[in-house]
């Protein structure tokens, strides 16, 4: 088995022994082409790296390729004083370059050496010291934001964890390639130094112990010096270059490679060559200049030019359609992404002939942007109810079923239209009171006229409601009333999954304290409320703090306790974005009227936890009037109203309205919220009946107790 860390341990040894041991020719030209290999490889990978992170070992590779170099370098001066040979590589290096002139071969190798060090490598320093710097300034900024994408749900732990993996990678590395440039720096003083070295120490050992003559030992000593400081500067370039372009390669989205970056900005505008076109043959008739060679890259530039152009244009009829498809399929993943998919439970029934009066489209369209509201206000992706034509209704029926059971019932009259008014409007339209037909829709009173009055309607501009709309509000409402009953195990998964990516360790620890089946029960009746689910961390939160307080509380009581928890998002679910609020509050002699049943019933043993309230049918009456009074002056006036009661007695209460089809929201006092401006408006009162019968079992010291 091949062991990577032994091969490195091998490299590094091996090295150090190059610079005592002598080598020979044949050794010294495999170790030489070795380097000049590694440099090239090197310089591809760097060409190919999507990102500058991916290589984060490329500032070790610096060192080791720098002390590998400075090895060689030290083999070959040896060689080269010792023997006046420096094998065959280096020979041909400084035969090629020096080309029978020393100071030809001198300059060349200058200008290489002053290219790498005053440009490459001076100018890939400084922007890996910006690099380090910026990357260490903005860390905490950028740990800050993912941690806050994590607290949002925008990211889940996993990728949070690799984001932070990443950050914590970028800034080691460019600190890494701030100290390795130096490395590189060093390197190219270290081959100026070491090229006058060989020089002047080859050219006294040649006169001296070789008994070469001042030219012989010149011209010898001279090409082998060149020919050694060219087979060390040229790979030392390219590492250079590599360290330059790794350090200056910004990271993309693409994972694309340098080269397809570099192409792919330069020709994202079309007119960039055809205007360098037009320069360059402008230039091809400057007196002196080769006038062909201009016009020849004038024309290329151009026909490039216009080669862009049309794919440009091929490409952005291309975008526009990419672009109006995906627009398309957005708005309907939105669409159905805010309102879920139609429901099996909840589905509207309609006769064949209302299917043929009444807009379909429309009326899913409407559909769809109540539930979107609604989905919005509750935290909770709730499905659509479903639409469907039945052939066996009669003419003109509308049948809104809950799990295959009517739940409302309604007929749309043939040949009618829905106006708002009362007989004053009937009178100026001029119609007779037969062709009127008076009806409650949705608590509100509504006319059905004759179809011949429309024309009259619009002229004396009489309101008149859209049926499209109007249906859709009844099946909306009617499903509203009934999300208890169709809060499934679906819709909790998806709440569960959700709440676990933003926060598993407080999702982990209500675990361990409360069942799956209790925690829906208990999201369930909060829904039955009207609390919406939202934030989910504030939910969570509550009912781990409740549950640790009432250990081996109830459902309904942990319920009940989180109400007050959330009382700031139900009081503004209730009131509205006008935060006002109208409260009817109900007298303590009626709360105490109550106890007195309950505590009857409780003796009985005929006492359920989510039966109602228990009073004579006289009295029961006088209330439910009182009652529907709020709701009908609630929906006349559009004010939002609330029932204030004790908070034993609040859940009881809700049932009750609920039982008797008033939807009004019962508050504890405790659950009133400082945001919400309140104004008393009724207080429900039947007299002096019942306020000498108070119970001690249900004293305000035993309230929450009662609640269950």
């Amino acid at each position: 088995m091949f062991r990577k860390d032994l091969a490195l341990v091998s490299l590094i040894i091996a090295i150090l022994a190059l610079m005592v041991i002598p080598l020979n020719q044949q050794i010294l030209d495999v170790l030489i082409t070795v380097n000049i290999s590694l440099a090239i490889l090197l310089l591809m990978v760097a060409i190919y790296l999507r990102n500058p992170s991916d290589f984060s070992t490329f500032p070790s590779v610096i060192l080791i390729g720098t002390a590998f170099r400075l090895a060689l370098s030290i083999g070959t001066t040896r060689l080269i004083l010792s023997e006046a040979d420096g094998g065959q590589i280096i020979e041909t290096f400084g035969d090629f370059v020096v080309s029978g002139s020393v100071a030809i071969g001198l300059v060349i190798f200058l200008i290489i050496t002053v290219v790498q060090f005053l440009v490459v490598t001076k100018g890939a320093e400084r922007v890996a010291e910006v690099g380090a710097r910026f990357a260490l300034d903005s860390m905490p900024g950028k740990q800050m934001s993912i941690d806050a994408d994590l607290r949002a749900g925008n990211i889940e732990q996993e990728e949070a964890n690799l984001k932070r993996t990443r950050l914590d990678k970028d800034s080691q590395f460019f600190g890494a390639m701030d100290g390795a440039m130096k490395f590189v720096k060093g390197d190219a003083i270290a081959g100026l130094i070491i090229i006058m070295i060989n020089l002047i120490g080859g050219i006294a050992v040649g006169v001296t112990i070789h008994g070469l003559s001042f030219g012989g030992a010149v011209s010898v000593y001279s090409l082998l010096t060149i020919g050694d400081g060219l087979v060390a500067q040229i790979p030392a370039l390219i590492m250079s270059l590599c360290a330059g372009m790794i350090v200056t390669r910004a990271a993309n989205d693409e994972n694309a490679d340098l080269g397809s970056d570099i192409f792919k900005e330069l020709i994202a505008d079309y007119r960039v060559p055809g205007i360098a076109s037009v320069v360059i043959f402008g230039m091809a008739f400057v007196p002196g200049f080769p006038r062909m060679i201009f016009i020849a890259v004038a024309v290329t530039l151009l026909v490039a030019s216009f080669g862009l152009r049309k794919t440009h244009e091929i490409k952005e009829a291309e975008q526009a359609k990419s672009l109006k498809e995906a627009e398309a399929k957005e708005k309907k993943a939105e669409e159905k992404a805010s309102v879920g998919e139609p429901s099996d439970r909840l589905v509207c029934q309609i006769s064949k002939d209302l299917s043929d009066r009444i807009n379909i489209k429309a009326l899913q369209s409407d559909l769809n942007n109540m539930f979107s509201d609604l989905n919005v206000s509750r935290g909770i992706t709730f499905p659509i109810a479903g639409i469907a034509v039945s052939e066996t209704l009669h003419t003109g029926r509308v049948s809104i079923e809950l799990d295959g059971v009517p739940i409302h019932k309604r007929e749309i009259p043939v040949g009618m239209f829905m106006v708002a008014g009362d007989q004053d409007t009937v009178s100026l339209m001029g119609a007779t009171e037969q062709e009127v037909k008076k009806e409650t829709w949705l608590d509100t009173p509504i006319l059905w006229v004759n179809d011949s009055y429309i024309s009259a309607a619009n002229n004396l501009k009489i309101d008149t409601y859209n049926l499209e709309y109007k249906l859709a509000e009844l099946i909306f409402r009617t499903y509203e009333q009934h999300l208890g009953a169709l809060f499934s195990k679906r819709e909790f998964d998806t709440i569960y999954e959700i709440a676990s990516k933003q926060d598993s360790e407080s999702v982990k620890a209500l675990e361990e304290s409360l069942s799956k089946p209790v925690i829906f029960q208990i999201l369930r009746y909060l829904i039955e409320d009207g609390v919406p689910l939202k934030p989910l961390r504030l939910v969570i939160d509550s009912l781990t703090y409740w549950n640790q307080i009432n250990e081996g509380a109830g459902p309904v009581l942990l319920a009940e306790c989180l109400r007050g928890s959330m009382k700031r998002q139900l009081c503004h679910f209730i009131a509205g974005d006008n935060a006002v609020l109208g409260v009817a509050m109900v007298d303590p002699d009626l709360e105490n009227l109550a106890r007195h049943g309950l505590s009857e019933a409780k003796s009985s043993g005929s006492l359920s936890s989510l039966e109602g309230l228990i009073f004579e049918p006289e009295i029961t009456d006088q209330l439910i009037g009182q009652f529907n009074k709020l709701q009908q002056t609630q929906n006349a006036e559009n004010n939002q109203i609330a029932i204030v009661v004790s908070a034993d007695l609040r859940r009881r209460l809700r049932s009750f309205l609920a039982v008797n089809r008033i939807h009004l929201p019962v508050l504890a006092p405790h659950e009133l919220s400082p945001d919400v401006k309140t104004y008393p408006i009724e207080l429900i009162s039947i007299g002096n009946v019942g306020a000498q019968m108070i119970d001690d079992d249900y004293s305000e010291s035993n309230v929450y107790s009662a609640i269950e």
